[in-house]
């Protein structure tokens, strides 16, 4: 009953975010445009502009089905939860040329349409980890020759997820590769233009691309980098900007990823699929590139 309540309360918090994310988003889309036409001619225009942003990320995903099938095995782990992967801060990571990648990290270049309106590319470098020790259900089955221990047929029988019996995890990357468009909305500047305050909201697309690290009855794979799906979202967010080039931004960022071909035992025919929603937070500093003033 404890596992039930608390599946039933991260849905609740998925579907409340889902809720929030709309209608911000659809609001802030809405007053951006009427406050674009309202613009004087005073105004500097961020036009033709390219800007730059890194960061670093934490995650949630909310419990998904994960379908396991290769040589000897079919099974189904259902409403499986699962957490992210951060790097502790130490400055030999973070500021470590060679390992500053180490980390959860975002990378996105933008290019300005107009003074309120952008389109973008970059990579959200997150980490999945099906969390250990959880009492899941599993349908399925597992032959004898895979393993000893947990061989049989399963009708969502319960049970132990623990390093003996499987480890699934993205930590080499969860990455989402997205392309989206952005609309911002002013709020505030300074007199002499030295610091300004926008919102922002946007939609996104891509693909997946997760480097899997799968063990399963003792066997450890460590999986390379793999085109194994899709992605849609949605992004809201806050820039704070000083001497109209530099800025520190704060993003929460809700989406959708449909993994169709994720890889597990190299060379062997085997795969997992799952449908995985998300929410992403992240903090960026970046900068602009003013080639449109």
């Amino acid at each position: 009953m404890v596992v039930c309540s608390k599946l039933h309360d991260v849905k609740r918090y998925f579907c409340g975010v889902k809720r929030i994310f709309l209608l911000l988003a659809s609001s802030l889309l809405i007053q951006s445009s009427v406050i674009g036409q309202s613009k004087t001619d005073s105004t500097k225009s961020r036009a033709q502009d390219i800007c730059i942003t890194w960061g670093y990320n934490r995650a949630h995903y909310n419990t998904s089905d994960i379908h396991f099938q290769g040589e000897g095995f079919d099974f189904t782990l259902l409403d499986a939860n699962a957490i992210d992967d951060p790097e502790p801060f130490a400055a030999k990571t973070y500021f470590n040329p060679v390992k500053f990648t180490v980390p959860q990290f975002n990378f996105r270049a933008s290019y300005f349409l107009n003074e309120n309106t952008s389109i973008s590319g970059g990579w959200d470098h997150m980490k999945y980890v099906l969390q250990p020790n959880q009492l899941i259900r599993i349908d399925g089955y597992i032959e004898e020759g895979v393993s000893e221990v947990y061989a049989g047929e399963y009708h969502e029988e319960l049970i132990w997820i623990v390093p003996s019996f499987i480890k699934y995890e993205h930590t080499d990357g969860f990455n989402v590769v997205r392309f989206g468009i952005e609309r911002f909305l002013p709020l505030w500047k300074s007199k002499k233009h030295l610091l300004e305050a926008n919102l922002y909201g946007g939609v996104s697309a891509g693909f997946m691309l997760p480097w899997t690290d799968f063990t399963f009855a003792g066997e450890r794979h460590k999986n390379w980098l793999h085109l194994a799906g899709w992605t849609t979202s949605a992004q809201l967010g806050a820039r704070f900007e000083w001497l109209d080039c530099l800025f520190l931004q704060a993003q929460a960022h809700y989406g959708r990823a449909a993994l169709t071909d994720v890889i597990l035992q190299g060379d062997k025919d085997s795969r997992a699929s799952q449908n995985v929603v998300f929410f992403e937070r992240s903090l960026y500093v970046g900068g602009y590139i003013p080639l449109g003033r």
